[in-house]
C-alpha cells in the first residue's frame, strides 16, 4: 500500500504538470527546447559538473583524511569525529552563514588579509562557494564511512603485512585498498545525487545565472513566471539523471549510514612509522580542523555577541520555533512509521516470497530522492487546493506531507540493515515462540532497534527543521519556520538577527538531537 502511494505520488507529479500546461499539444516544443535552448544546456551541464566535481573531491579528500585518522591517535581525535557527526545534522542554511562568515568579503579571512595589508580577491559566490559548501557537508560522511572500513581490517592482516615487510604504497594497494574500493561507488553516487539536486546552496551562493542548478531553475520557473511546462521538462531531466545514479548505487548497496562507532586504530603497532609520514598525516589533520572548526565557531561567536534576549522574545521568532517543532516532529513520526512498515514488508517479501518484488518495493522507498522538492510542493498544492478552504491549513498539512516523503529515504537507509540482521538472527526463535506481527515488533524487535530508531527519528527531525519546503514557493504570513525566518532576515540585510537565529538553530538542533537519541528512548521500558 505504501509503495503504491509512493509510485502514485511520483506519477502524479508529472501527470498534473502535464495536464495544467497542455504538454500533449506542445511535444515539438519540448524537442526544440531540448535541442536548441543553450541556457538549459548550460544549466544541465553546470549541475552535472558541480555534482561530479563535489563528489570526486569529497572522495579523494575523505580517503586521505580517513587514512591519517586511522594511523594516528591524538588528543582531540574523538572530538573531531564527534564534530563530523554533528556536521551531518546541522541545517544547510546555518552552515552557509558560517562559511560566509569565514570566506566572504567581510569574513575572517578578509579581515586577516586586511590587517597584514594583503589584497583579498576571493569570491565565495559561484562554483567555488558551491564546492566549498558541498565538501563541508559531504566530506565528514565519506570520511566516517572510509574510516569504518579501515578500522574493520583484521589484525591478522596487519600482523602478516608487518612480517612480510609490506609498508607504504604497497600496504595501501594490497591491504587497505580492497577494503576502501567497495565503498567508493556507493558513496560517490550518493554524494552526486545530493549535490546534483542541491537547492539552498545554489540559490544563496550561486551568484547568478552562470551558476544556476536545475533545482533553482525549477524554483524560478514556478515561483516567478509560473511556467509548469518548463518545470516539467526540467523535472524529467533531473529525475532520469538521478535515477541512473540511484540504480548504480543500488547495484553496490553495501553502504550503511553510521550511527555510532568506537574507533580503535591498530595501525601503529604493525608499521614502520617514518617522520615524513607523521608530518604528512599531521598536515592533513590540521587542514581538516582549520576547514571544519572555524565556520562552526563563528556561528557561536557572532550568535552570543548580539542581544539574544530581545530576539528570543520576538513574537515572529517564537511563532517560527513553534511551527518548526510541530512540523518536524509530526513529519518525522509519520516518516518513521511508514518506513518501518515498508521495510517490514520488504523483509517479508525477501524471505518468503519474491526477492524481485522486494527490490522493486525497496527502490520505491528511496525513489523520492530523484524528484525535485519544489515540484513535489507545487504538485501537492495543485492536487489538494480545491479540497481546502483555508490556505493556511492546506499549506501546513502539505508541508508535513512533503517533509514526510523527503526524509523517508534516510530513515530507510538507517534502519534497513539492522532490521534484516535482526530477522536473520531471531526469526526462527520468534516463530518457535509464536510471536508475530505487532507483538513481535513491540516486545522483541523494538529492544534490538531502539538505538537505531532513536537516531533515525532525531536525524529526520533535524532534516525537517532545516527544510524550506512548500513555504519557499507559497509565502504565508501566518506560517513561518526557522529556515524561512532566517532567510528573510538575510534578505533584509539584518545580519545581526540572522547570526543570533543561526546560533539558536544550531543549539536547538543539537539539543533536540541529543534529547531524542540519548534521553527520550532510554527512558522507554517495555514489560
Amino acid at each position: 500500500m505504501i509503495s503504491f502511494l509512493l509510485y502514485t505520488i511520483i506519477m502524479s507529479v508529472f501527470f498534473v504538470l502535464r495536464k495544467i500546461s497542455h504538454l500533449e499539444e506542445n511535444n515539438q516544443k519540448w524537442i526544440d527546447i531540448l535541442l536548441h535552448d543553450k541556457y538549459l544546456h548550460h544549466v544541465v551541464f553546470f549541475s552535472f559538473w558541480q555534482a561530479i566535481l563535489s563528489a570526486f573531491l569529497s572522495i579523494i579528500l575523505a580517503i586521505m583524511l580517513a587514512q591519517a585518522l586511522h594511523r594516528r591517535k591524538f588528543l582531540g581525535r574523538q572530538l573531531l569525529l564527534q564534530i563530523f557527526s554533528i556536521n551531518l545534522v546541522i541545517p544547510i542554511l546555518v552552515i552557509i552563514i558560517g562559511i560566509v562568515s569565514i570566506y566572504g568579503h567581510n569574513g575572517w579571512l578578509a579581515k586577516i588579509c586586511t590587517y597584514f595589508h594583503i589584497s583579498y580577491n576571493f569570491s565565495l559566490y559561484g562554483i567555488k562557494g558551491i564546492l566549498i559548501t558541498h565538501i563541508f557537508l559531504n566530506l565528514p560522511l565519506a570520511t566516517r564511512l572510509f574510516l569504518q572500513n579501515l578500522e574493520n581490517i583484521s589484525e591478522k592482516y596487519c600482523q602478516l603485512s608487518s612480517q612480510l615487510n609490506i609498508y607504504g604504497w604497497n600496504r595501501f594497494q594490497l591491504i587497505e585498498w580492497p577494503f576502501l574500493r567497495n565503498q567508493i561507488i556507493p558513496i560517490f553516487t550518493l554524494i552526486f545525487i545530493l549535490c546534483f539536486s542541491t537547492f539552498t546552496i545554489a540559490l544563496i551562493l550561486g551568484g547568478g545565472p552562470k551558476s544556476t542548478t536545475i533545482e533553482v531553475l525549477i524554483y524560478e520557473s514556478l515561483n516567478f513566471n509560473f511556467n509548469p511546462s518548463y518545470a516539467a521538462l526540467l523535472s524529467c531531466i533531473q529525475f532520469f539523471i538521478c535515477l541512473i545514479f540511484l540504480l548504480i548505487n543500488e547495484r553496490f548497496k553495501n553502504l550503511q549510514i553510521i550511527t555510532s562507532i568506537k574507533y580503535a586504530s591498530n595501525f601503529s603497532n604493525y608499521t614502520q612509522d617514518s617522520f615524513v609520514l607523521k608530518l604528512v598525516d599531521m598536515i592533513i589533520i590540521m587542514i581538516a580542523m582549520f576547514f571544519f572548526l572555524p565556520p562552526l565557531f563563528t556561528i557561536v561567536y557572532y550568535g552570543i555577541q548580539e542581544n539574544i534576549i530581545s530576539i528570543l522574545k520576538n513574537h515572529n521568532f517564537l511563532n517560527a520555533v513553534y511551527s518548526s517543532i510541530k512540523i518536524s516532529l509530526t513529519s518525522s513520526i509519520f516518516a518513521l512509521i511508514f518506513s518501518i512498515m515498508l521495510l517490514w514488508t520488504i523483509r517479508e517479501l525477501n524471505v518468503y516470497f519474491s526477492k524481485v518484488k522486494a527490490q522493486i518495493l525497496r527502490i520505491s522507498g528511496i525513489l523520492i530522492l530523484t524528484i525535485p522538492s519544489n515540484v513535489l510542493s507545487i504538485t501537492f498544492f495543485l492536487l489538494f487546493h480545491n479540497f481546502f478552504d483555508n490556505t493556511k491549513y492546506l499549506i501546513n498539512n502539505l508541508f508535513i506531507f512533503n517533509n514526510t516523503l523527503l526524509v523517508m529515504p534516510y530513515i530507510i537507509k538507517i534502519l534497513e540493515h539492522p532490521m534484516f540482521i535482526f530477522n536473520k538472527k531471531y526469526n526462527n526463535l520468534c516463530q518457535s515462540l509464536n510471536i508475530s506481527g505487532i507483538n513481535r515488533f513491540i516486545f522483541v524487535e523494538f529492544r534490538f532497534l531502539k538505538e537505531k530508531i532513536a537516531y533515525a527519528l532525531a536525524f529526520s527531525c533535524i532534516l525537517s527543521i532545516g527544510d524550506f519546503g512548500i513555504l519557499g514557493l507559497f509565502k504565508n504570513d501566518n506560517i513561518c519556520t526557522l529556515p524561512i525566518y532566517l532567510y528573510e532576515q538575510m534578505n533584509n540585510y539584518n545580519y545581526k538577527d540572522a547570526n543570533v537565529i543561526s546560533f539558536f538553530i544550531l543549539f536547538f538542533c543539537l539539543l533536540l538531537f541529543y534529547f531524542i537519541e540519548n534521553i527520550l528512548f532510554k527512558n522507554v521500558k517495555i514489560n
